[in-house]
């Protein structure tokens, strides 16, 4: 091996060494952006899956992937959206879930009060009270 072949090697290094250097400081970003709420909400959704069991709790995620293009970390920000497709997987026992979540995150986050205004709870108007609560102590 030559001064050459010795100074290029070092180069090709010092550049993947960069690389590593940027895309390990995106990833610490990406988890950085999440919000205190994001994180509380996959959580309260992780354990009111659990309850349906391991496999189904796999397949019930994989079904909102391929079939609604929510994935665990999008879910957050698309609540609307989240529900729409829960409605559409399991009908009326979609309200089971949204509360199991409900339940999950009053747990979670146990000063938080809400009282719907029309007396009619609505998970997605309780989740959108809970972000604002969460995000704007």
């Amino acid at each position: 091996m030559n001064s050459t072949t010795q100074l290029q090697i070092n180069r090709n290094t010092t550049a993947t060494s960069n690389l590593e250097t940027i895309l390990i400081d995106l990833n610490l970003k990406t988890r950085s952006t999440k919000t205190t709420f994001d994180r509380l909400f996959i959580d309260a959704i992780e354990s009111a899956f659990s309850k349906l069991g391991n496999a189904n709790k796999q397949t019930l995620y994989i079904h909102l992937e391929n079939r609604f293009g929510l994935n665990k970390d999008t879910i957050p920000q698309n609540i609307e959206f989240f529900t729409s497709a829960l409605e559409y997987l399991f009908r009326d026992s979609a309200l089971l879930l949204e509360i199991q979540i409900m339940e999950a995150l009053r747990r979670k986050v146990p000063q938080f009060r809400y009282s719907p205004k029309d007396g009619v709870l609505s998970f997605n108007s309780y989740v959108e009270n809970i972000r604002s609560n969460c995000n704007h102590p």
